[in-house]
């Protein structure tokens, strides 16, 4: 689920590569993201192949914590790609509108 929601961000922001470590590099040139979320994003691309496939020998190994923490920074990564944007273009529309008093 951590991966596919990766996986999402990186189409409906526009960032391209054949594969997902390469989408997930451009996408750091697409929008602002700090470093260490994209870090992160590699992180949890390599522990959602391990989810995906099932006869991996660390897929038995990715603890409930390991989960939690990912599905934490899954939502960090939304939060930087989507609520932070909109905050930050309400912030230039309320100075927009002050210069123009």
């Amino acid at each position: 689920m951590v991966r596919r929601t990766i996986e999402e961000v990186c189409k409906d922001k526009g960032a391209t590569g054949k594969n997902l470590k390469e989408r997930i590099a451009s996408l750091g040139t697409v929008m602002t993201l700090p470093a260490a979320l994209l870090a992160a994003m590699n992180e949890l691309r390599l522990l959602g192949n391990d989810a995906a496939h099932v006869d991996a020998s660390n897929y038995d190994n990715i603890s409930s914590q390991e989960a939690a923490v990912a599905v934490m920074l899954a939502k960090e990564i939304v939060k930087a790609g989507y609520q932070y944007d909109k905050l930050l273009g309400a912030l230039s529309s309320l100075r927009r509108d002050a210069d123009n008093l």
